[in-house]
């Protein structure tokens, strides 16, 4: 990027889906927020604030990053509201969002609320298109998956 006269400093995420002819590049963002970020960082064993703060001063040059990571597999599955993404009419809004508290939410099994509000009676309700997420590690993506969908049995709204 520098090279095109567009230096980059930061995370650059790129979204890649495999199709019959290879990998094509669906998007580019540099937000953390989103579900591949979310499925990824849990895999990360270190602290990512010394190479933020680097990049931050210009002088991640300095201290390249060397992540290390479990070696596992992540899975991370979207919860979204009825009528998400809003093409076919409103996305639906208010909804009480039940999570048993059998759902094993620990180093293996993240939780993430994105579209969620709180009501004055302490109970969450959908408020926007993608609710939450699950993410599940373990030893392959197969058993990843297999976690993760079965536990999102416990989440409804």
């Amino acid at each position: 990027m520098e090279k095109r006269g567009t230096p980059f400093t930061g995370i650059l995420f790129a979204g890649v889906m495999m199709t019959q002819t290879g990998p094509q590049v669906l998007e580019f963002n540099v937000r953390l927020g989103d579900p591949e970020t979310q499925s990824l960082l849990p895999l990360i064993e270190e602290d990512l604030l010394p190479y933020f703060y680097q990049a931050s001063l210009g002088k991640l040059s300095e201290m390249p990053p060397q992540i290390r990571h479990k070696k596992m597999a992540a899975v991370h599955v979207v919860l979204a509201a009825a009528g998400y993404p809003g093409t076919e009419g409103p996305i639906q809004k208010g909804d009480i969002i039940h999570v048993s508290p059998d759902l094993p939410i620990g180093e293996k099994l993240k939780l993430y609320m994105s579209g969620v509000s709180k009501k004055e009676s302490g109970e969450l309700v959908t408020n926007g298109g993608r609710v939450m997420g699950l993410s599940a590690l373990a030893a392959n993506r197969m058993e990843a998956r297999k976690i993760c969908y079965r536990e999102i049995t416990k989440i409804s709204f």
